[in-house]
Order: structure tokens, then C-alpha cells, then sequence
């Protein structure tokens, strides 16, 4: 139903419109008098002319204002640039950094690894020779012990001996120890020419 009141409706508008509507405003309307024609003429010529005048100046500040404008744009320009450009070189030096840490822990790895093997070798000989040491010296001391005993048939005396005493019998224990070792030598010397005589 509204579309067929659309139709009525706007036959109903176009004859009844009222006259208010179509009347030409009287202040748009020109008047021709001549005092009144000639002092508005004078007043827009002088106003046209300073017009102008404001135009030309406002020209002339606009162009040093456009050069501003230039001028701050290219700054505001370089300015992006340039932080652009100090974010890829910081990029580039934060991947560098990386590697020379990279490089770096990995020669320090390597370094700590190879001083690990030495240290392990230098321990592994220090062993070898005291375990050495200690085979040598528990054979002489086998040696000496089997040497006491055979050698002498005393039976140790429990009663109390003096100073004196005691440091003969250490004196006498000493000399006969150097006469075997000037025996063992002569021995080891006389078959060494021996076995040379031989060949």
C-alpha cells in the first residue's frame, strides 16, 4: 500500500505547491541606481585590489613556507633512513656478534678438550712412575729385608743397649751394605768383559 500512496502523493504535491517556494528573494535582485551602483563599484575595485594584494603575499609566504616544507620532509626522509639503515647494521653486527661467540666457544671447547687430553696424559705418565717407584723401591726393600735375614744369624738381644752400641752396630749394618754393592758391581762389571771376550 505505500507504493500506490507514493504515486497519489506526488500528483497531490506537484498541483498543490505552494507559491513561497517559486518567488525570486529580493535581496539576490539588482538595484541600478547610479550613486548606489557607482559606490559599490569603487568599494569592490578596492576591495579586489587589496585582495590581490593579500593573494601576492600570501603567495610570496606560502613559497618560503613550501621550501620549509621541503626541507623538514627531507629531514623527516633522512631521518627514516638513516634509522632504517642503523637497524640493518645493527642486525648485521647482532649475527656477527653471534658468531664470534659461536666461533669463539667453539675454539674455547676445543681448547679446554685438547689441555683435558694433555692433562689426562701428564697424569697417566705421573702414575706409570710412581707406580714404578713403588715396584722399585718394595723389591729393594724385599731385597734388604731377605739380605738382613740371611746375614745375620743374631738373635736380636731385648735388653737395654746404649748409644754407642747401637750406633756401631748401624755403622757395621752400613759398611757391610756398601761392601755388597762394590761386589755386586765388580760382578756385574767382570761379566760384562767376560761376555764381550766371548763374542
Amino acid at each position: 500500500m505505500s507504493k500506490k500512496n507514493n504515486w497519489l502523493t506526488s500528483i497531490l504535491k506537484r498541483f498543490f505547491i505552494s507559491e513561497a517556494e517559486f518567488r525570486p528573494e529580493k535581496g539576490k535582485r539588482k538595484r541600478w541606481i547610479l550613486g548606489l551602483f557607482s559606490e559599490r563599484s569603487k568599494k569592490e575595485a578596492a576591495s579586489t585590489s587589496t585582495d590581490n594584494q593579500h593573494k601576492q603575499r600570501q603567495q610570496e609566504d606560502e613559497v618560503p613556507d613550501l621550501f620549509e616544507l621541503r626541507i623538514l620532509a627531507a629531514i623527516k626522509i633522512q631521518t627514516a633512513f638513516r634509522g632504517y639503515l642503523g637497524r640493518k647494521a645493527l642486525r648485521a653486527m647482532k649475527g656477527i656478534v653471534r658468531l664470534q661467540a659461536m666461533v669463539r666457544g667453539q675454539a674455547v671447547r676445543r681448547q679446554a678438550v685438547l689441555t683435558l687430553q694433555r692433562l689426562q696424559s701428564v697424569v697417566d705418565i705421573q702414575s706409570q712412575v710412581r707406580e714404578r717407584g713403588y715396584i722399585i723401591t718394595n723389591i729393594s726393600n724385599e731385597k734388604d729385608i731377605k739380605i738382613d735375614l740371611n746375614s745375620s744369624h743374631k738373635m736380636w738381644d731385648y735388653r737395654a743397649v746404649s748409644k754407642e752400641d747401637a750406633n756401631t752396630m748401624s755403622l757395621s749394618k752400613r759398611e757391610a751394605s756398601f761392601k755388597r754393592e762394590r761386589i755386586k758391581e765388580y760382578w756385574l762389571c767382570h761379566r760384562k768383559s767376560t761376555s764381550e771376550s766371548e763374542k
